[in-house]
């Protein structure tokens, strides 16, 4: 170490020592008033001297404050007590007649003999009397410490290298990069609950090595007083400054909460390459499941309700002159973006010493694509309001005449009919004439697109819901396999597949900025109102380079278009990173299944008021424009009408009408199901399966408007 006293104005001597162990510049302001900066050793003097002015404030008020507030320290008299964890010892004091100094411990009692001419409150004895303590202390600590450590780190699953046990003056402890804990010893001076979440606090630093969002929260989950207990901790220090012990004696609720730590999903677990309706073929050799997840894109993007997503509108009328985003082109760059957020969260993962099997996290890219892919079948014809228009038939329409015909749980899922949990029917459910398990995908990318993990019945009335009770089987062996914890405050409600985020983020990112670029195809936009919407993302001080670096392609690339299509995919690729390092420093929230709302909230600077304001424009100008409210209205009108007509025939097989709309029913929907619930599913599959072409084509055949052509 390297050493050098500079004079400071108001503050006086500070000390600047060069270390090879320091990372970064630090002040310590000390009881004493000894100013202390440590810096790393190729740092200069003169940034330290900076270092300090810049924080004079600070340092001014901290020695005003240990001025106004010295720390107390106790005085070792005759019947003071000192208590640690395991005794409550009392000062005794004897006289000796020889000059000799003696200390010793006999039961709770610290007995100091020392010659009659001599005094304990004298400095020097005092300083011995603390001095012996001290390595009682010691002695405690390594006796219990250690032991209690090893007890912690494998109840709740961490993993450090060695215990060392220190008497620093600044810290209850700390962790160093190569996961060695270190205590202190004047942690036996305090309650077990405070010993536990000081131990705690750093074999969570094995794992999390700074004190961001992601820490804290996972602090709060073990302890959930953590802000109290950490408040109460810092009005002591790690010496023997008198302990406020009646505060203490309160903690009872203060324990950690070990339970919390055995529900957390595991990554070896949640990635699973067992397929539905194939169990009795699956194995447990990685070589053959890193090529399942993969094969898991191949079957979707090769299946006819996939192909079916082109002619399936997305926010526009499907194209004209004007090529713009259907449910299909929308899938697909979905399923780009998740790629590239689920590589680079599996890099991130792969670094961290608490995951044990780490040989299929770089498989995580593939299974988000192919969830990413595959989370838009569910929708029916012409958007959004296709799920409104379906479940408006059972609420507002003849449909509702069937109540009385179905379970509550049943009727729920009509009359909420949801996108997302008809997807996860598509994908699982074994239509007739097809084989068990839908698509035969993967539990893990099945489990990927179950946004919500739960029935209809418990949706609070909105259409957010993961299944039907059709495939309520299905769904419970899919999420006990890969070890999905139960709400225990709302039990029937399941934690989120962690990798439900990166799918819903991928979508978000897409939905969000894919519609401003289609907004200024169709000129509802201007190419200003774009070009600011999107140079928004980049509006920080931070940016000025980015900025810079975008104006000098712009005079390259002198199409709109083009610098529309550049600046979107430089808007992408900010999100994919943000939106990754959300998921990271979130992950063991997200883990313990006590994550709430979406990475996209987590948003904050340029890009959260950017979005903000996007998502203002686009409800405004975008989503309000006509074309998309006729379709809107269009869709109820033929949806309203297809499901009247067939769930009549259905209910009335008999009637001979109804036997010639039946057949036009493809032979996979028609199921031999007998109860009301059944048979109308049947209907809600053939007609939510539809594009918006045949939709059309169909609702104007029906009722007349237009005939076939014959011959």
């Amino acid at each position: 170490m390297k050493e050098k006293w500079i004079s400071v104005e108001g503050i006086g001597q500070v000390k600047l020592v060069k270390n090879k162990r320091s990372k970064q510049l630090r002040i310590t302001v000390k009881p004493s008033g000894e100013v202390r900066v440590s810096m790393p050793w190729y740092t200069t003097y003169e940034s330290g001297i900076s270092f300090v002015m810049n924080r004079k404030e600070w340092i001014l008020d901290t020695l005003a404050h240990y001025q106004n507030h010295p720390p107390r320290q106790n005085s070792f008299q005759p019947g003071v007590l000192f208590q640690t964890r395991y005794k409550t010892y009392e000062l005794a004091v004897s006289k000796r007649t020889d000059n000799q100094l003696i200390i010793s411990f006999p039961e709770k009692r610290c007995i100091l003999e020392l010659p009659e001419n001599r005094s304990p409150k004298k400095p020097a004895l005092q300083q011995t009397i603390i001095k012996v303590l001290t390595e009682q202390l010691r002695k405690e600590a390594k006796q219990y410490l250690p032991k209690r450590t090893r007890e912690l780190a494998e109840q709740l699953n961490f993993r450090y290298k060695q215990v060392f046990i220190k008497n620093n003056k600044s810290n209850w402890g700390s962790c160093s990069s190569l996961g060695n804990i270190n205590l202190n010893l004047h942690l036996m001076r305090l309650p077990d609950p405070f010993i536990d979440f000081v131990i705690v606090h750093e074999l969570l630093h094995t794992v999390i090595p700074n004190h961001g969002q992601e820490f804290k929260a996972a602090m709060q989950r073990f302890f959930p007083k953590a802000k109290m207990m950490e408040k109460e901790l810092k009005k002591y220090h790690p010496d023997f400054s008198p302990i406020d012990w009646g505060f203490f004696k309160k903690t009872e609720n203060f324990n950690v909460l070990i339970l919390t730590a055995s529900k957390m999903m595991q990554w070896d677990q949640l990635l699973s390459a067992k397929r539905l309706g194939l169990e009795e073929r699956h194995t447990n050799e990685i070589h053959d499941a890193r090529s399942q997840f993969q094969r898991d894109y191949d079957r979707i993007i090769f299946s006819s309700p996939f192909r079916r997503l082109q002619d399936k509108t997305q926010v526009f009328p499907l194209p004209g002159s004007i090529f713009v985003h259907n449910r299909l082109t929308h899938s697909l760059e979905v399923a780009s973006v998740g790629r590239s957020l689920g590589n680079m969260v599996a890099t991130d993962l792969e670094k961290r010493p608490d995951i044990e099997h780490k040989e299929l996290l770089p498989e995580i890219g593939s299974i988000v694509s192919s969830a990413c892919l595959a989370h838009d079948l569910g929708n029916p014809p012409f958007g959004h309001s296709g799920e409104s228009a379906i479940a408006s038939y059972f609420t507002n329409g003849q449909g509702k005449n069937y109540r009385e015909e179905m379970a509550a749980e049943e009727w729920a899922d009509l009359t909420l009919f949801e996108g997302n949990a008809n997807a996860f029917r598509i994908l699982s459910h074994q239509f007739k004439g097809r084989r068990a398990g839908g698509f035969a995908l993967t539990y893990t990318t099945l489990a990927s697109i179950i946004k919500y993990p739960f029935p209809s019945y418990m949706a609070g009335g909105k259409q957010k819901f993961g299944y039907f009770q059709s495939e309520k089987e299905t769904f419970h062996r899919i999420i006990t396999d890969l070890g999905l914890p139960e709400n225990m405050n709302e039990p029937g409600k399941f934690a989120r597949h962690p990798l439900v985020y990166l799918v819903e983020a991928a979508d978000d990112i897409c939905y969000q900025i894919m519609d401003v670029e289609d907004a200024h195809k169709l000129k509802i936009l201007t190419y200003e109102e774009t070009e600011a919407l999107l140079m928004a993302f980049f509006a920080s001080e931070e940016d000025t380079k980015m900025r810079e670096s975008i104006q000098r392609n712009f005079k390259t690339v002198t199409d709109r278009n083009e610098r529309i299509a550049y600046l979107r995919a430089t808007v992408i690729g900010r999100l994919v990173r943000e939106c990754a390092t959300i998921f990271m420093e979130n992950h063991d929230t997200i883990l313990a299944g006590s994550f709430e709302g979406s990475l996209f909230k987590r948003l904050a600077g340029s890009s959260a008021e950017a979005m903000n304001h996007i998502k203002k424009v686009s409800v405004s100008r975008i989503y309000s424009e006509r074309s998309v409210v006729q379709i809107e209205i269009a869709g109820y009108k033929i949806l309203g009408t297809l499901m009247e007509e067939f769930t009549q025939a259905i209910m009335n097989e008999a009637n001979p009408l109804s036997k010639k709309l039946l057949s036009i029913i493809p032979e996979q929907y028609r199921n031999d199901e007998q109860s009301t619930y059944g048979k109308i599913q049947s209907i809600v599959d053939f007609v939510s399966g539809m594009t918006d072409p045949f939709a059309l084509d169909l609702y104007r055949k029906i009722t007349g408007i237009s005939l076939p052509q014959i011959g």
